[in-house]
């Protein structure tokens, strides 16, 4: 499927989260080769770079953007040759925080869409 979602030339995020064990370097390359996006914890950021032989710098060079997650730390995004640091947002109490990555992947992709639709940033002017 991800060949064929090149093939038509539609972005997908590659998130290995818990199945990044399963494979090994050369495999991860040819997601990552595919892939417009790639997003991964800082734990799967480091087995990423072990695994490939690559170090983040290489990785980020080889997508749009390459976000490593660092839960209650926020977040780093390295996209055009830049690096951006997120932090995170505060809660006032965690209850569960389970779907809190997906929640993230989520404004990371429906953001830029808001600001180049409307000229506005959700909650803001465009800056």
């Amino acid at each position: 499927m991800r060949r064929s979602l090149r093939t038509l030339k539609i972005p997908f995020i590659f998130d290995p989260g818990q199945a990044m064990t399963l494979f090994g370097g050369e495999e991860l390359l040819q997601f990552i080769e595919q892939a417009t996006w790639v997003t991964v914890n800082d734990y799967e950021a480091t087995l990423l770079e072990e695994r490939t032989g690559l170090s983040t710098g290489e990785l980020a060079a080889r997508v749009a953007a390459y976000v490593v997650t660092r839960g209650a730390e926020g977040s780093t995004v390295f996209a055009g040759g830049r690096r951006v640091e997120i932090p995170a947002v505060r809660a006032a109490a965690v209850v569960d925080p389970t779907g809190c990555g997906d929640a993230y992947r989520a404004g990371a992709r429906v953001r830029p869409r808001c600001a180049a639709s409307t000229g506005k940033r959700p909650g803001g002017s465009l800056r």
